[in-house]
């Protein structure tokens, strides 16, 4: 915590790859701070794009983990995630959809485009990543039962 405190008044001269590690960082630590979350954030979406994937992947894992929701940032992320995924080996891939699915972020066409690839990919998948896919895809399916299911009974 007293760590996050030094950085948090850092945060602003931070480059957006250091940014993404210090989130890595928090998930790992299992540490959450609200306001050094925002602050990183709102940082991190405006500069996205200067990102490499393996940052992104770890800024996916750290959220995944950390459980940060903001809808709003990840989609953002998402659509990065989308527009660089032929820069991304199967196995990130991989690992982006199942932090995807952990989050229980409902997101259809981007899982559409991601499942996809991850089909024309196939082969480039190690067992354990498409054992991720497979607990992920049953994640997914459950999330979507759950919410059909809440759906019909407010009716």
């Amino acid at each position: 915590q007293e760590l996050l405190g030094y950085a948090e008044a850092r945060l602003p001269q931070m480059s957006p790859k250091t940014l993404a590690v210090l989130v890595r960082s928090m998930g790992k630590a299992k540490v959450f701070k609200r306001p050094v979350m925002r602050q990183a954030t709102k940082i991190l979406s405006a500069r996205l794009q200067d990102l490499d994937i393996v940052d992104i992947g770890s800024l996916l894992v750290g959220c995944a983990e950390i459980g940060y929701r903001d809808e709003r940032f990840l989609r953002l992320l998402a659509a990065v995630v989308r527009a660089r995924s032929d820069e991304m080996s199967g196995s990130q891939l991989a690992t982006a959809f199942s932090t995807y699915s952990q989050m229980r972020i409902q997101h259809p066409k981007w899982f559409d485009f991601i499942l996809f690839e991850l089909f024309r990919r196939q082969h480039e998948l190690s067992e354990k990543d498409s054992t991720n896919v497979a607990y992920s895809m049953l994640l997914l399916a459950a999330v979507e039962r759950h919410h059909k299911a809440s759906e019909s009974k407010t009716q």
